[in-house]
């Protein structure tokens, strides 16, 4: 994987801005860049969609029908999010608008904007497990093999517009034209959890094992490696590629925010707030990186 920009993730003692939430048990859980230049979060104690700029402001709006989870820049302009629970995938526009579909069944809690105006979800408890959303609010489920689960913990769509996802002991990706193909992880120790489309066509995800820590990838024709992480730490939660080729995750066992680079190095850099559960993870346009504090109810950005 070459560098498109520097190659550095800083130094150790880089260190970590916090940006508190007005409202108390707010519960930030997933973040993204959004098409305004802004962070985009959701609020899953708070049931609200919330907004933060590359300066630190913070805009909550209007109370939700559902709690969000996850949340990702749409094909349209838009932000996209899934409620947990509630069954429904929510759109609300830059200026606060809010439009939410009814999902028939599971628990929707990965999301992933599509390459052909589509957004893509995931969840739980949800036959078949996965499914997508055009911009009218029309659903299209998609039917998995016999032995996919009804599990999905992460998901990420290509370049080249293959979705992928995580499901338990093995990683589904699904071609534009609804070829489906299965690639197991078990023989390589991995349960795979949250992904992220890397910049040549990779895709990152997180390792659920509890016996070990390490960030995985798959490249488009479905070859695994494993990078172990220094510290052992299981990484489960949030991961985000940078343009210029490192890979950002949290580590919620430690309280610390890791970055690895094309060359393998990692660099960890720890939370201020004790026990702050980060969660989710995003690059902005400036390159700075931004992850939610669920327990520690704040926003946290590092600039590399």
């Amino acid at each position: 994987m070459g560098c498109l920009l520097a190659c550095s993730c800083g130094g150790d003692a880089q260190p970590v801005t916090e940006y508190a939430l007005p409202i108390a048990g707010s519960a930030p859980t997933g973040i993204t860049a959004g098409p305004d230049g802004n962070l985009w979060f959701t609020e899953n104690g708070g049931v609200r969609v919330g907004r933060i700029t590359l300066s630190g402001e913070v805009t909550e709006f209007a109370e939700l029908t559902g709690a969000p989870y996850a949340i990702t820049a749409g094909p349209d302009g838009n932000l996209w999010f899934s409620e947990i629970p509630g069954h429904r995938i929510g759109r609300i526009t830059p200026s606060g608008a809010v439009t939410e579909f009814p999902i028939d069944s599971g628990v929707n809690q990965v999301i992933a904007a599509g390459t052909n105006g589509d957004v893509w979800f995931g969840g739980i408890n949800a036959i078949p497990a996965i499914g997508h959303v055009d911009a009218n609010g029309a659903v299209t489920r998609l039917q998995l093999p016999a032995t996919a689960d009804s599990r999905v913990d992460g998901m990420a769509v290509a370049a080249d517009g293959n979705v992928w996802f995580t499901n338990v002991w093995q990683i589904v990706r699904v071609t534009p034209d609804g070829i489906v193909t299965e690639f197991p992880t078990a023989a390589a120790g991995l349960s795979p959890g949250s992904m992220a489309a890397g910049v040549n066509g990779e895709v990152w995800f997180t390792n659920m094992t509890r016996s070990s820590g390490a960030v995985g990838r798959i490249t488009p024709d479905g070859t695994i490696s494993v990078i172990p992480l220094p510290s052992g730490v299981v990484t489960d939660y949030g991961i985000a590629a940078s343009p210029d080729g490192n890979v950002w995750f949290t580590e919620t066992g430690i309280n610390k925010i890791g970055c690895l680079t094309p060359a393998g190095k990692v660099t960890e850099y720890p939370i201020p707030t004790e026990g702050s559960d980060p969660r989710a993870i995003a690059v902005a346009a400036d390159g700075s990186i931004w992850f939610t504090e669920r327990w520690g109810g704040k926003i946290g950005r590092i600039i590399p």
